[in-house]
């Protein structure tokens, strides 16, 4: 009677690892801008650093405050003595004020809350 060696193969004599398509394989190429795993950020240089996106705020925009964690829906963008504030409301429709600036995010990415633009105005005349 032969023994069969099992090191590599299951009883039913398929192998575990396919080893020749392990060494031949190439690495994936990643062609989609929002796939997050697509940069290995322990090869990044130390001194690497991400920049938040700086947008105008706008009304019904949905942001998270990094420092809180509160999540809400932007209802409303004023001065308040001479500084620029939001209105945030949640889903149970609690509101909450805070200034514009960095410490926001907008869809997973951080972003700076610039003051929303100006309205061109209609000079009648």
């Amino acid at each position: 009677m032969m023994r069969r060696d099992y090191s590599n193969r299951y009883p039913s004599g398929r192998p575990i690892h396919n080893r020749a398509a392990q060494e031949n394989a190439i690495a994936p190429q990643y062609a989609h801008p929002d796939d997050r795993y697509a940069i290995n950020e322990l090869e990044l240089p130390p001194n690497y650093r991400r920049t938040a996106q700086s947008l105008p705020v706008e009304r019904g925009m949905v942001l998270e405050d990094v420092a809180s964690g509160y999540v809400g829906e932007v209802m409303h963008v004023r001065r308040v003595a001479g500084q620029w504030q939001m209105e945030l409301e949640d889903r149970n429709f609690h509101r909450r004020s805070f200034p514009l600036g960095p410490g926001f995010w907008l869809a997973g990415k951080a972003v700076n809350l610039l003051p929303p633009a100006q309205k061109p105005s209609s000079g009648a005349g």
